[in-house]
């Protein structure tokens, strides 16, 4: 049961990440920083998107969404508050780990 809900989570907050980045985050930053774009097409400095070493962007936010929910299983327990409270403070503390150094 345990690795059931850890695939089962990860796999839905993975498939989440990459959605909510290719198809909001992505064409937003696009928008509003347009000479992003004309970087990202340099293919001197980026691989084009045919380059099968690509598709690994795509597998970064499943990877991340296993890693994360694991240790949303071990650590839940130290967070207070209703499902959302604790899934505030689990991301906050997520942001204080990884964004902040």
């Amino acid at each position: 049961m345990y690795m059931k809900t850890i695939i089962t989570t990860g796999l839905a907050a993975g498939v989440a990440m990459l959605a909510v980045g290719m198809l909001i985050l992505n064409p937003l930053f696009m928008k509003l920083f347009p000479e992003f774009q004309a970087v990202y097409e340099n293919s001197t400095i980026f691989r084009s998107m045919e380059d099968p070493l690509m598709m690994l962007f795509m597998g970064y936010p499943l990877v991340l969404g296993f890693a994360l929910a694991w240790v949303w299983n071990k650590t839940k327990g130290h967070f207070q508050g209703s499902l959302w409270q604790q899934a505030w403070q689990f991301s906050l503390v997520y942001f204080a780990v990884a964004g902040v150094p």
